[in-house]
Order: C-alpha cells, then sequence, then structure tokens
C-alpha cells in the first residue's frame, strides 16, 4: 500500500492496480481460448478469439473484444465494476486504436472498475497470433513501443502500459512474479508529480520516471506478487520507440524482478475509476526481437 494526495488534500491510502480483477466472464473467456492455443503453439488461431474481423466499418465492442492491426494486436473491453456498461468503438479499416465510447464507471473510491487494453504477446495464458513472447527478460534484444493517446474526458483514470511477469515461459491464468506499469499520465486523485512518500526520481534510456513498488496480491494467488510503478516525468499523452527493455533491467537491478522470468504480454490500457468516456488510442505498436 501507499499514498497519495486526495483532490481535498487530505492523504487518502491507495491500492491502486493490485485490486484491478479481471471480469470471471472475460478470464474465463481467454482460459477457454488459452486451451486450445496450447495445443496449437503459443499463439492460438486467428479464429479462436471472438469478435468481428470485418474492417471496413466502425465497430463497437461492448463485453467483448477483436483483432486489430489485422491480427497482430487484440483490443478488449474489460470491466469489472458493478456497472455493465462500457464500450468501446474501433476505428475503421482494422486499425490498431480505440476509444471508449460509454462508461458507466462511477467509483469514487480505490479500486478500479475498468482497464479497456490493446494487447501484444500473452495474457492469461493467451496470446495474439505470431507474437515473439513470453520470453525471458534476459533473452531480449529489444522491446519497445510506440504508444498515441487522447486524454480528454472527465473522471478519474490512468493511462499506462502493463507488463506482467511470470517464473515459468506461459501463464495459464494469473501471471505469479510481478506487474510493472508504466503511466503516461493520470487524473489528480491518483497521480501526484513526486508520488507518494518512498517514490525516488530515476533516469532510464535518457527518459525520466518516478519509482514506487510494494508487495500485494495475497488475496488473488498465494503468496501475491510484486508492484512496480514507473512514472513518466512530464505526464506526456504519446511516447515513440519508449524502452521497455531498458525499464525492466532497470527493474532487475534494483532487485525488484529478475532477469530470468519471463515477460507474458505488453498491455497499453486505461484503468478507470470513474467517467473515462473519451479516453482513446490513436496509435499503437511493439516491436520485439530475441537475442540469439
Amino acid at each position: 500500500m501507499t499514498w497519495l494526495a486526495a483532490e481535498s488534500g487530505d492523504v487518502m491510502p491507495y491500492t491502486g492496480p493490485a485490486f484491478r480483477l479481471r471480469r470471471k466472464g472475460t478470464a474465463a473467456a481467454l482460459t477457454v481460448i488459452a486451451a486450445g492455443a496450447l495445443i496449437a503453439g503459443v499463439a492460438g488461431p486467428a479464429a479462436a478469439a471472438p469478435g468481428d474481423r470485418g474492417h471496413h466499418a466502425t465497430r463497437t465492442l461492448c463485453s467483448s473484444g477483436a483483432y486489430v492491426g489485422g491480427t497482430r494486436y487484440w483490443v478488449q473491453d474489460d470491466r469489472f465494476g458493478t456497472d455493465p456498461r462500457q464500450c468501446l468503438r474501433l476505428t475503421p479499416h482494422g486499425r490498431a486504436a480505440f476509444t471508449v465510447s460509454v462508461s458507466g464507471a462511477g467509483n469514487p473510491g480505490n479500486t478500479a472498475e475498468a482497464f479497456p487494453y490493446i494487447q501484444y504477446g500473452c495474457y492469461w495464458g493467451w496470446c495474439t497470433p505470431g507474437s515473439r513472447l513470453p520470453l525471458r527478460v534476459s533473452a531480449l534484444r529489444s522491446a519497445t513501443s510506440t504508444w498515441y493517446t487522447r486524454e480528454h474526458a472527465r473522471g478519474i483514470w490512468n493511462a499506462g502500459f502493463d507488463l506482467w511477469l511470470n517464473s515459468t515461459r506461459l501463464a495459464r491464468r494469473h501471471a505469479n512474479r510481478a506487474e510493472v506499469m508504466i503511466w503516461l499520465n493520470a487524473t489528480t486523485r491518483h497521480y501526484r508529480v513526486r508520488g507518494p512518500a518512498g517514490t525516488r526520481e530515476v533516469t532510464v534510456a535518457g527518459r525520466r520516471f518516478y519509482l514506487t513498488h510494494w508487495r500485494t496480491g495475497t488475496a488473488t494467488i498465494r503468496g501475491g506478487w510484486e508492484y512496480v510503478q514507473y512514472r513518466l516525468a512530464g505526464t506526456p499523452s504519446r511516447v515513440r520507440n519508449l524502452n521497455l527493455r531498458a525499464v525492466l533491467l532497470d527493474a532487475a537491478r534494483r532487485h525488484l524482478i529478475s532477469r530470468s522470468w519471463y515477460l507474458q504480454g505488453v498491455l497499453a490500457g486505461n484503468e478507470i475509476w470513474r467517467g473515462g468516456r473519451g479516453l482513446a488510442t490513436t496509435r499503437f505498436s511493439v516491436t520485439v526481437t530475441r537475442r540469439r
């Protein structure tokens, strides 16, 4: 647990993404898909995943997901609060982008109600076709991502990468070692420029971050996992060729993760506590290469 300044100026406990639990329906669906993927190989067949694959019209996802960028990336309307109202609008021609067009999130407290995201690689045992992940951190020759967002939305939310690490190559359910988040921006209730007590300023690959971490998730999996948060200084709305490998190696150098753990995938999205309508990913790409 850490602490952040509330809007009123008081100090409040912030449980953070550790308490962002997946919707049971989504987790179950991905578990079923993963079973087929494990038979066919790490990446499941394109036909195994739900969602209309037509690319020529604007599509809306409500409680579902769809491939974008051909089948390279996956967009998921993931929510886990009590209000079922959330939908994502995809752009025509299957571009790697989405907009939160409907949001019923209304939690003023510490638990996020939704995490609409775009995915490359693996998550809950299911992998996008052709992905080079999972890989050990030590086996990464390069891992970079470009992500452009639009953040004109009311409410309480953030925009961040979500990188999960597991002790074995493929986590068939919840990853068991660490969650590394890289926040671009967030509303003031869950973000302070220099962060909560214990946050340090670090420089990684020429970029400044505010770093904090804690142990969490013991109620979800035995022993929990290490939560590591790098928050970009300056609260940008976009990054180009962000060096994800350098961030992971920095965390390993600080003994927060191990180089022997497997990076499952790269997710980028918005944790939403309240509001969030209009949040958008307008461009997204990931490039991963492996050491020979």
